[in-house]
C-alpha cells in the first residue's frame, strides 16, 4: 500500500529506523527490558517520581475515590474537583494569576499557541524548539521567524525588521529537550520590552530541575514578569503525565473557550491531576536531591569531555554526545545495550542532519556506581570507535 516497504526500506538504508523496546518494569534508574536487567540512561524521569512510593500509594487511593476514567472532555464531563485544585497548585507554584491543564505537553503547544497568536501576529521561534511548537506555529497561521539557536543578535537583528508590527511574540523552549542548554532568559525578556513582544516558554524540561523549589526557568533568573506566558508538563521531572499553561486569568478563560486541543480532547484522568499535584508539592521538598542532579550532570559532562567526546557545556541532567553519524550511533547503542546500559540514539528529523548524538540523561535515583559503569563504558568505546568519531573512516 502506497509503497509503505520502499519507503520503510529508504528510511533503514539510512540508518533511520526506530523500534520500540518494551520495559517490563516500572521507570526507575534500573530497568527491566523484557527479562535484561539494565541501567537506564535515556529517561526524562530526573526526580525518580516515576516510580516513587508515596505518588504510587497515593494515586491508587485517587483511583478507589474517582475511577480510572474521566468520562469526557474538560467542558462536558471531564473536570472534577481534582483538575481544578491541580491547575489552582500549578499556579501558586509557577507564580502566576491562572493555569489550563492540559492532557499532554504536545496538546498544550499546538492548542495554545494558535488559538493565542492567530495570522496577525510576528513569531520568534528558536531554530531548536521542540517539534511541538514548531506544528503549534504552523496551526497559528502567524508569520514564521526562525532565529539562530540563542543567538540573542540574530534575535534582535530580526526584531528590527519588525519593530512597528504591533503584535509579536517569541517563543523559545526554557530547557532544550535535545541539547540540555538553558534560554537567555534575561536578554529575552530585554528584547521583549524593547520590541513590545510577549515570551511564551515551553519549560517542560526546566520544571522541576531547574531553581532552589524546581519552579523552572523563571526562578532560576529570578525573573517574574505578566509578559512572560509559562508552559510545563508533568511528563518530566513530575513523573507523570498532563501540559499546562501558566498565565492571567484573562488568557486562561480565552484559552477554555478556543484552545481545540483543550475543547475536543478528552481530560486528564482524575487521578493523573491528582499525581501531579502530589508531584509539585512533593519536588517543591526536594532541594538536595535537586542540587545532587545538578553536581552528577556537571561531573558526568566533564568525565565524557575529559576522555575525548563532543558535549554540549550545561548543568542540566541531558547530556548530548554528538557524534555525528547515525551508523556510529546505533553501534554505539549496541555495544552499550551487551554492558547493560540502555542510552537511546536520536536521529534526524529529532535533531539536524549532521548532529545525530546519544542523548544521556541522568535521575537523582542514579549512583555514582552506575555514572563510573557508564563513564567507563564510554571510554572504551572511544578507543574501539576512536578513527570514527574523530571523522578519520
Amino acid at each position: 500500500m502506497f509503497n509503505l516497504n520502499e519507503k520503510l526500506k529508504s528510511i533503514k538504508d539510512k540508518n533511520l529506523l526506530r523500534e520500540i523496546h518494551e520495559f517490563s518494569s516500572p521507570q526507575d534508574s534500573h530497568i527491566k527490558l523484557k527479562d535484561k536487567n539494565m541501567i537506564l540512561f535515556s529517561s526524562n524521569n530526573y526526580l525518580g517520581f516515576c516510580n516513587d512510593t508515596s505518588l504510587k500509594e497515593n494515586s491508587i487511593e485517587t483511583i478507589k475515590n474517582f475511577g480510572v476514567g474521566s468520562g469526557g472532555s474538560r467542558l462536558t464531563t471531564g473536570t472534577t474537583i481534582l483538575h481544578r485544585e491541580c491547575e489552582n497548585i500549578i499556579s501558586k507554584f509557577k507564580k502566576k494569576e491562572d493555569t489550563i491543564l492540559y492532557s499532554s505537553g504536545y496538546l498544550c503547544n499546538i492548542g495554545s499557541i494558535p488559538s493565542l497568536f492567530d495570522e496577525e501576529f510576528i513569531i520568534f521561534s528558536d531554530e531548536l524548539n521542540h517539534s511541538s511548537i514548531i506544528t503549534g506555529i504552523k496551526l497559528s497561521k502567524g508569520k514564521k521567524i526562525i532565529y539562530k539557536h540563542l543567538d540573542m543578535d540574530d534575535l534582535l537583528n530580526k526584531l528590527k525588521d519588525f519593530s512597528s508590527h504591533p503584535k509579536k511574540v517569541i517563543i523559545t523552549d526554557g530547557v532544550f529537550s535535545m541539547d540540555g542548554d538553558i534560554c537567555k532568559l534575561s536578554e529575552l525578556i530585554h528584547l521583549c520590552y524593547k520590541f513590545n513582544c510577549y515570551l511564551y516558554i515551553d519549560d517542560a524540561h526546566g520544571t522541576g530541575v531547574l531553581g532552589e523549589n524546581g519552579e523552572g526557568t523563571c526562578e532560576y533568573f529570578n525573573i517574574y514578569d505578566d509578559r512572560i506566558l509559562l508552559m510545563g508538563t508533568g511528563s518530566k521531572a513530575l513523573g507523570c503525565v498532563g501540559g499546562f499553561l501558566s498565565s492571567s486569568s484573562i488568557v486562561i478563560n480565552y484559552l477554555k473557550n478556543t484552545s481545540r486541543s483543550f475543547i475536543f480532547s478528552t481530560s486528564q484522568t482524575p487521578e493523573n491531576a491528582k499525581t501531579l499535584s502530589n508531584s509539585i508539592i512533593k519536588c517543591i521538598s526536594y532541594k538536595k536531591e535537586r542540587e545532587y542532579l545538578r553536581q552528577i550532570s556537571v561531573f558526568v559532562r566533564g568525565e565524557l569531555k575529559n576522555i575525548g567526546y563532543s558535549v554540549i557545556d550545561g548543568i542540566t541532567p541531558i547530556i548530548p554526545v554528538i557524534l555525528h553519524d547515525e551508523k556510529l550511533c546505533l553501534k554505539f547503542k549496541e555495544d552499550l545495550f551487551h554492558e547493560n546500559i540502555y542510552v537511546t540514539p536520536i536521529r534526524p528529523p529529532s535533531v539536524s542532519k549532521n548532529t545525530s548524538r546519544l542523548r544521556i540523561t541522568l535521575s537523582v535515583n542514579h549512583s555514582y556506581n552506575d555514572l563510573n559503569l557508564l563513564i567507563e563504558t564510554m571510554k572504551k568505546l572511544y578507543i574501539k570507535y576512536e578513527k570514527y568519531i574523530k571523522g578519520e573512516k
